[in-house]
C-alpha cells in the first residue's frame, strides 16, 4: 500500500462504528474512494484480541456461537479492507 494514496486512516473506534453500521461513519465512508481509506495493524490486533477475549470469557456453550461469529466477521472485514503495517507515528 502506498502511503501517498491513503488519505484517511480509521482508528479502532471508527472501524467498530463502521462494522456496526453507524450511519455517521458509513455515510462519510460512502463518499470516499475506498482506495484512500485504511486502518492500522494496531486496530487489527486490538479487535482480534477483543474477539479472542470474548471467546475465553464464555462460560456456557450458548455464548460461543455469537463470539465465534464475531471473530469470523472481524477476520472477513480485515481480509477485505486495507491496513497499514507502518509503525511510524503520525506526528
Amino acid at each position: 500500500m502506498s502511503a501517498s494514496s491513503v488519505r484517511f486512516v480509521l482508528d479502532t473506534d471508527s472501524v467498530t462504528y463502521q462494522q456496526l453500521g453507524r450511519p455517521a461513519i458509513t455515510a462519510r465512508l460512502a463518499r470516499i474512494d475506498p482506495s484512500q481509506v485504511a486502518t492500522t495493524i494496531i486496530t487489527v490486533e486490538e479487535q482480534l484480541q477483543g474477539r479472542l477475549a470474548e471467546i475465553r470469557r464464555q462460560r456456557v456453550a450458548q455464548g460461543l456461537p455469537r463470539a465465534y461469529d464475531l471473530l469470523q466477521r472481524t477476520s472477513a472485514y480485515f481480509s477485505q479492507n486495507r491496513f497499514s503495517h507502518s509503525m511510524r507515528r503520525p506526528w
